[in-house]
């Protein structure tokens, strides 16, 4: 955006059927990037049809954690932070029309030229990784915008791929369950080996994929259907209900469900993705509701929301609980008195003792410089007769190593 003579110049990119062309817009107020692509229809608004395939997202693991819904089930949830994810590059012309994505920042010291100027081109700051993400005609966005976490709807089916945990070179009991050879008659200082691998001369050889030690994890893998808990607009993070591939810090890539395509619980996500409207800032945590149904009537609990808490009023006693809350609220109150109470009271003994201190002082102002005289006198006493007894501990001391030298 270039402001000259109070006047506003904002590039934006408009995205035909398979053409690609620039409008330079000029405003006498700034505009944000959503009113430049409304203003000059940079993005239609396309619709929900078959064969729709919206861009992935790139994340970064935060790790795992727990929350409990409101029927007490405990929900196993993994943290994907959304850092900068941001559209590079449009491809349309290799036949295949695609969304290259980059997430995260890179210092511009480490940045090699190619890609220096790659970035440059986009008008993005150097990204630390670079995805490749096929999309649908109507599902194209221009270059530089940005992917938020409500790209995403709670409830909705997702899969992630990463590559897993590197484990070094493992043997075949950790790498494959082998139960390893006997521990005690005939085996000597190989009982975790895979033993006999079966070939005689006729193959010759080993079979590609033969099952033995090697090097383990650090793949690619992918998780289906993986169901979007909760969405963390402040932080834009997604949490996930289940596991993910691969280490903390590490990135993973969230595309919508194959398997389970528009069936969500809530509402369909927004396309292409999610523009932030008036009124949005507002709204920092998007949570799945919960089930109509209790999830332990396999169990025998067949129970609905009203009924659960039925129950637990009456099994678990929270009336009663409530009604403790409040007398402990009461003997905190009673306690908070008698505190300042306390207080009062030591306030009102410290000037006591300063009263009884002060005639002390008064007492002892009044006594007659006769008595001062006598106090002095018998002190001065006192140091004379420790005086003598001084002088004569050393007279005998001498006489008594005169004697000895003698």
């Amino acid at each position: 955006m270039l402001c000259v003579q109070n006047f506003y110049y904002v590039r934006a990119t408009v995205l035909n059927t398979n053409k690609i062309s620039h409008v330079i817009v000029r405003t006498k107020k700034s505009l944000n990037f959503r009113e430049v692509q409304i203003q000059t229809g940079a993005i239609p608004q396309p619709k929900w049809e078959q064969g729709t395939v919206r861009v992935g997202v790139i994340a970064r693991k935060v790790g795992m954690t727990q929350l409990f819904d409101r029927w007490g089930v405990s929900r196993t949830l993994t943290e994907l932070k959304i850092d900068c994810c941001q559209v590079v590059q449009v491809k349309t012309d290799t036949g295949r029309i695609a969304l290259q994505m980059g997430a995260g920042a890179m210092k511009l010291k480490k940045v090699k030229k190619p890609m220096f100027y790659h970035f440059e081109k986009a008008g993005v700051w150097p990204k630390a990784i670079l995805k490749e993400f096929p999309v649908s005609e109507n599902c194209l966005l221009p270059v530089g915008t940005e992917i938020l976490a409500r790209h995403f709807v709670p409830g909705q089916f997702v899969d992630v791929s990463g590559t897993t945990k590197g484990k070094g070179f493992a043997g075949p009991m950790k790498r494959w369950g082998f139960k390893g050879l006997p521990a005690s008659h005939g085996v000597s200082v190989s009982h975790r080996s895979h033993g006999s691998m079966g070939s005689c001369q006729d193959p010759g050889r080993v079979f590609p994929g033969k099952k033995m030690a090697g090097h383990m994890g650090h793949e690619r893998r992918t998780v289906l259907n993986l169901q979007v808990y909760k969405i963390d607009c402040m932080n834009n993070s997604i949490f996930v209900e289940g596991c993910v591939p691969g280490p903390k810090k590490s990135w993973v890539e969230i595309r919508d469900s194959v398997l389970k395509n528009f069936q969500f619980d809530n509402e369909l996500p927004p396309l292409p993705t999610y523009f932030p409207g008036p009124g949005d800032e507002s709204i920092k945590f998007l949570e799945r509701p919960p089930a109509e149904k209790n999830p332990l009537a396999p169990y025998g609990l067949e129970l609905s929301m009203e009924d659960w808490i039925d129950w637990q009023k009456k099994h678990l006693d929270l009336e009663g609980v409530e009604e403790r809350l409040k007398k402990v609220k009461k003997q905190d109150s009673n306690l908070i008195q008698l505190e300042e109470n306390f207080e009062d009271e030591d306030v009102d003994n410290d000037e006591n003792e300063l009263e009884i201190d002060e005639e002390r002082v008064a007492t002892q102002v009044k006594l007659s410089k006769k008595e001062v005289k006598k106090v002095a006198a018998a002190n001065e006493t006192k140091k004379g007769s420790s005086t003598k007894k001084a002088s004569s501990t050393k007279k005998s001391s001498e006489k008594s190593k005169s004697k000895s030298k003698k």
